[in-house]
């Protein structure tokens, strides 16, 4: 009987995969089940290098901006370089509302969870928060979704509702550095407290760290002793300024 169960199954999939193959988030190239991406998009996406990476600002060693900036997070670490295959994909995501890349970006981020963060204990993670604006705007939460799909993939406990936006502040895109500080000055606050430890901080696109700093300093305050950050996409800083 569980063998008949089995085929019945078997079949099944096989007629739904007929009229609904799996595609390449990408391209549109039909791949097998339980992929995302075909072989020739997996080739050109381009990831953050880790041994050239600063630990503490996540940009490239000779880019980095430490002695210049102080920030209250212990480390961030990007998945890919805020350009080409992978801005392709994520603004698709973000902005094109297609939820159905939120898994893809949460497996990746596990990864990096198990290869970057491996050897620290977390008591939880959380998402930046978005404005209530922007979540109208698009019509879902691009990082709260990611985080309910990485929450599903790694043994760490998610705290969807912990940290909040005070106020809509001006976009980041487009300001420097300077502007970029004080759009985020006092932006993120807390609901409540959550007991000592380290906690994982979940970012889509740092450019500066300013936003990802501001909101790490609101899970400081909400008793966090040690934050580390993680995003999908990092912009690549050429100069220190």
């Amino acid at each position: 009987m569980k063998r008949i169960i089995e085929y019945i199954i078997g079949v099944y999939k096989s007629v739904i995969y007929c009229f609904f193959p799996n595609l390449c988030i990408s391209c549109g190239e039909i791949i097998d089940d339980g992929k995302f991406l075909c072989e020739e998009c997996t080739k050109v996406i381009t990831k953050i290098n880790p041994l050239k990476r600063c630990l503490k600002c996540g940009n490239d060693k000779k880019y980095c901006v430490c002695k210049s900036r102080v920030y209250r997070f212990e480390s961030l670490v990007s998945l890919y370089e805020n350009g080409g295959k992978a801005k392709e994909i994520y603004y698709k995501y973000k902005f094109n509302k297609k939820q159905a890349y939120a898994p893809f970006f949460a497996k990746e981020l596990s990864v990096a969870i198990k290869e970057e963060y491996g050897n620290i204990n977390f008591s939880g993670f959380c998402g930046v928060p978005t404005s209530g604006l922007s979540r109208f705007k698009r019509d879902f939460d691009h990082t709260a979704l990611i985080c309910e799909e990485l929450s599903d993939m790694c043994d760490i406990p998610y705290y969807d509702n912990l940290l909040y936006c005070k106020r809509t502040a001006r976009f980041q895109h487009g300001s420097n550095f300077d502007q970029r500080k004080i759009n985020v000055r006092n932006k993120y606050g807390f609901k409540h407290k959550i007991k000592s430890g380290n906690y994982l901080l979940v970012d889509d696109i740092v450019t500066t760290g300013n936003t990802a700093d501001a909101a790490a300093l609101a899970l400081l305050k909400a008793g966090a002793d040690r934050v580390y950050v993680l995003s999908v996409l990092q912009t690549v800083l050429k100069k220190k300024d």
